[in-house]
């Protein structure tokens, strides 16, 4: 009757760019955000992603800066 609770860790990684799950799109094999640009443009960019983390983020590895602004997809 006894039980207990563990929390396993696979991979650790700190001061990544990270975005919610949510704000990316997957088309075929490939991943993509959009991106509000300076002068109100909205860009798609093929971004590659890393680690997903269990609170719903997702490392990027590349396609985006620090600091840009990602738009959330509409649902369709």
């Amino acid at each position: 009757g006894m039980t207990a609770n563990l929390t396993v860790t696979t991979a650790r990684k700190t001061g990544v760019l990270a975005l919610p799950f949510r704000a990316i799109e997957k088309n075929n094999t490939k991943y993509m955000a959009t991106v509000l640009q300076s002068d109100g443009a909205r860009a798609i960019r093929e971004i590659t992603v890393g680690l997903r983390g269990s609170s719903g983020l997702v490392e990027i590895i590349s396609g985006l800066a620090d600091g840009e602004k990602v738009l959330m997809p509409v649902a369709k």
